[in-house]
């Protein structure tokens, strides 16, 4: 046991001169900190919100994502699952900071953003945890005569 106390102590210490012998005193670690760009924190809907955000799809575009509306409530048409117009995308895109303006400027790039699903969906979910959002004003046909209003929790 003796022995094997005496041999692990050599190793130890050759190691430690043999390390030492490699590093300066004047070597200076400066610690790596990654660059995290930071990304706003997204509502997560319950499980009730999202059968609700199911059903308000279904009503709107019967999930359909390329479904256009050509002429709705107020003679202009709606676009896609969730039946947006274009100006009412852009400011809950742009109030919710889901994409930037540069996104947004010609009519071209719009349509283009607003065509993709998962942004339409986004916007919706974002709309669940905001105070401001009227319901009955976005989304009239469907909250106030099929599916309701969105569940709290």
């Amino acid at each position: 046991m003796k022995k094997i106390l005496l041999l692990t102590a050599v190793v130890l210490g050759a190691c430690v001169l043999f390390s030492s012998a490699f590093i300066s005193k004047e070597t200076v670690v400066e610690p790596v900190t990654a660059q995290v760009a930071e990304i706003p924190k997204r509502y997560v809907p319950t499980h009730a919100q999202n059968v609700w955000l199911h059903a308000l799809e279904w009503c709107e575009s019967r999930g359909k994502q390329s479904a256009v509306n050509p002429e709705d409530r107020d003679g202009t048409p709606s676009y896609y699952s969730f039946q947006f117009k274009p100006s009412t995308f852009k400011a809950y895109a742009l109030r919710y900071e889901l994409l930037e303006l540069s996104e947004l400027d010609t009519e071209e790039e719009l349509m283009a953003q607003m065509s993709v699903y998962e942004n339409q969906k986004a916007i919706v979910t974002e709309m669940l945890n905001d105070q401001k959002v009227r319901w009955n004003n976005e989304f009239p046909d469907c909250t106030m005569r099929k599916v309701g209003m969105p569940p709290k929790y």
